[in-house]
């Protein structure tokens, strides 16, 4: 049985083939590039002491998301392997996201200052932080060295030793930031920051459940295995996206401060404009109206961060190649090439919009500093959001055209 949408997909198909369309891969000349690594500061160095609890809560907050971003890697690496043979390019492309990951981690606790009249109460949680942080690097390394085997090696997925041991070195941090947030912000509820960098960095992965362990290398992929390894670059991209949308719609919903322009305008708050409350608010984020209400009057947006982008830019990057890999190595059923070449056709058209956007993006993040995103913050939501969005959107599109892809292919 065929759906309404395939069966349509499927006659449109055939009105194509009838005018001569080729089923041909969209292949790009080169892989897109992706953005250069960001300089991280020595593991030695230190932080301005002279700060207050907010800088350092702002400081953690990326950290806690990097985490959540580690351990939804080290969870995808330790599947590879687990049912088929691990694939070469996709370890790779794990092995960047890690390392991003782990840098945004290394540098934002390199750069979290101390409030002086706390340093006594949470030395000893930083002092294992820092441990941690510094072993999990070591381990980051030996991930790095157990990927450069040939197939037969990796068969044995040497990589799964490190990728363990980098995971509990993330969830050991998890823990001590809740420690140090219960320390620094008793008026905080820990748990919730948690679960917020958690959503924003894509943690706790909805398609983890449906996400298909592939075998081989990407080469002469069968067809539905090659449909497999799109929809699961599909899906990561999709979360990848979420990931950079949530970092755009940064807001400060913990720490009150007064709006510019004094009590005349203390009911839209400093992050609220008149406009956004009586038109827009239903796309505003919904935890704003969940906060008490002193806390609402005075949020404010915050700007994305350079490391955040770099690393989110770098795996959409990253996820592109692996796609276009995989669109060219996937042989379809020459019986089947009527029926396909509409459907087909819709990927190379979404593929090559998602290129395009991509490439917007890069260009944006490639000039993005700190400095320079702290200057137009609701400039950049929209400049840097069109592209994501759409790539979004487009993820969206093409995993349902790729389920059509894959009921014409069974039949």
């Amino acid at each position: 049985m065929t759906s309404k949408r395939t069966r349509a997909l499927i006659s449109g198909a055939l009105s194509l083939s009838a005018l001569g369309v080729a089923i041909a891969p969209p292949a790009l000349a080169d892989p897109v590039p992706v953005p250069p690594a960001r300089s991280t500061p020595p593991p030695d160095s230190q932080p301005d002491q002279g700060s207050s609890v907010k800088q350092t809560y702002d400081s953690l907050q990326g950290i806690w998301e990097a985490i959540y971003k580690v351990e939804d890697v080290t969870t995808s690496v330790l599947n590879e392997g687990k049912f088929w043979s691990p694939r070469k390019d996709w370890l790779d492309y794990y092995a960047t996201v890690m390392g991003q990951a782990v840098s945004v981690i290394q540098g934002d606790l390199n750069n979290t200052p101390l409030p002086p009249d706390k340093q006594a109460l949470v030395a000893d949680d930083w002092s294992q932080m820092q441990a941690l942080v510094k072993d999990m690097n070591l381990h980051y390394a030996d991930f790095q060295t157990s990927i450069e085997g040939d197939a037969k090696t990796l068969t044995k997925s040497p990589f799964h030793g490190p990728a363990k041991a980098i995971d509990d070195d993330a969830k050991r941090l998890d823990k001590l930031l809740l420690d140090m947030y219960a320390k620094l912000c008793p008026g905080i509820d820990a748990q919730a920051v948690a679960a917020q960098a958690q959503s924003m960095a894509g943690g706790g992965d909805p398609t983890q459940a449906s996400t298909v362990q592939l075998s081989g290398s990407a080469q002469a992929l069968a067809p539905l295995t090659g449909v497999q390894a799109l929809s699961q670059a599909a899906q990561k991209m999709h979360k990848s996206a979420f990931g950079l949308i949530g970092e755009l719609e940064r807001w400060n919903l913990l720490w009150g401060q007064p709006p510019a322009g004094g009590p005349a305008n203390y009911l839209y708050g400093g992050g609220f404009t008149p406009k956004e409350i009586e038109s827009q608010y239903r796309y505003l984020p919904q935890v704003a109206f969940t906060f008490p209400s002193y806390v609402q009057r005075f949020s404010y947006r915050l700007p994305p961060r350079e490391s955040m982008l770099v690393m989110y830019t770098t795996e959409l990057g990253k996820l592109i190649n692996l796609m276009n890999q995989d669109i060219q190595d996937t042989k379809l059923p020459p019986e089947k090439a009527p029926a396909l070449a509409g459907p087909w056709g819709q990927v190379q058209v979404i593929f090559k919009d998602v290129v395009a956007n991509y490439m917007d993006l890069l260009k944006m993040v490639n000039e993005a500093t700190d400095n320079r995103l702290k200057k137009n913050i609701r400039e950049d939501e929209v400049n840097y959001g069109k592209p994501t969005v759409a790539i979004y959107d487009d993820m969206d599109k093409l995993q349902k055209v790729l389920a059509d892809v894959g009921q014409i292919i069974k039949q």
